[in-house]
């Protein structure tokens, strides 16, 4: 399964099927190589994390390992992405890809353009309260920068192009 799909994310199709379906496999086949949202994939379900430029050597080794009950992740991810995901004492205490309502809106407006005074005036609260909780959005997501952030809204399906 694709990480990106039109009107469900991958991340959201898996943890659909598997409420379903708990015993069935699900590998993801992506371009994204961020901690988080590989994560995220392991969070939902999925058994499996390919990237999508190592599909053709991994993808039937990952079926088959992830057949055998094993996890599958990509040899390609790096090093010390693989290194936090299997050893979560690396990890932050506040990574996690769950957003409050309010950090959900301000993901949102970021990646639609808005400034953080644009998003103050629109929420009604104040610039430093928008940069507190872009902040604590970065921090909990393992992202440094808005165009990090903004990916991670069009994977999770926040926002559109």
């Amino acid at each position: 399964m694709d990480a990106r799909m039109p009107r469900l994310s991958g991340f959201e199709a898996t943890r659909q099927l598997k409420k379903l379906l708990p015993r069935a496999k699900v590998v993801l086949v992506t371009m994204l190589t961020e901690a988080i949202s590989i994560s995220e994939a392991f969070e939902a379900g999925a058994s499996g994390y390919v990237l999508k430029q190592s599909a053709s050597e991994e993808l039937r080794l990952a079926i088959e390992t992830v057949l055998a009950n094993k996890r599958f992740l990509s040899q390609n991810i790096a090093p010390d992405v693989r290194e936090a995901l299997e050893h979560k004492w690396f990890r932050p205490d506040s990574y996690s890809g769950h957003l409050t309502d309010r950090q959900r809106q301000i993901v949102i407006l970021l990646s639609q353009g808005a400034t953080a005074r644009q998003i103050a005036q629109q929420l009604n609260i104040s610039i430093k309260t928008v940069e507190f909780h872009k902040a604590n959005i970065t921090r909990k997501l393992g992202v440094h920068t808005t165009s990090e952030l903004i990916k991670f809204a069009l994977t999770h399906g926040l926002t559109t192009l």
